[in-house]
């Protein structure tokens, strides 16, 4: 089993979530459990169905209110986790090595390149749809 923990940027909430579908959302400076999040369960599963590998990366928005996940296979999915709403999904970002959102959370960042190589792509998508709006290397 894997886990996976994620800050909001502003260093109000974590979340953890695990392969097996088991999540909480955390108070980010206490560290105590906030609640256990259906919605980050729901998210957590959903992607886990839809894709074919495992978990490599996730972000959290910085109100702690919706989740990027990504997969080995290239997956990502965007989640309301307070409603527990998978909000849009998208393939083909193989070896993501980071993702962000703007700081006013209408765009998001994906990150992508091979280890063994310095050539990255950063691809900026629509927070809401999930739209490619531009991409640059």
């Amino acid at each position: 089993m894997q886990h996976w923990a994620s800050f909001s940027p502003e260093g109000k909430h974590i979340v953890c979530v695990s392969t097996n579908g088991h999540s909480c959302l955390r108070d980010g400076h206490t560290v105590d459990i906030k609640h256990t999040t259906p919605g980050v369960t729901n998210t957590v599963q959903q992607t886990l169905k839809s894709s074919l590998g495992t978990i490599t990366i996730l972000c959290l928005s910085f109100d702690g209110k919706y989740i990027l996940i990504g997969t080995e296979d290239g997956y990502v999915s965007m989640s309301d986790i307070t409603q527990g709403v998978l909000i849009w999904e998208a393939a083909g970002y193989h070896n993501m090595r980071n993702m962000a959102f703007s700081s006013h959370e209408d765009k998001v960042a994906i990150i992508v390149g091979k280890s063994d190589s310095p050539t990255r792509q950063v691809n900026f998508l629509e927070r809401s749809t999930g739209k490619l709006l531009s991409c640059c290397h």
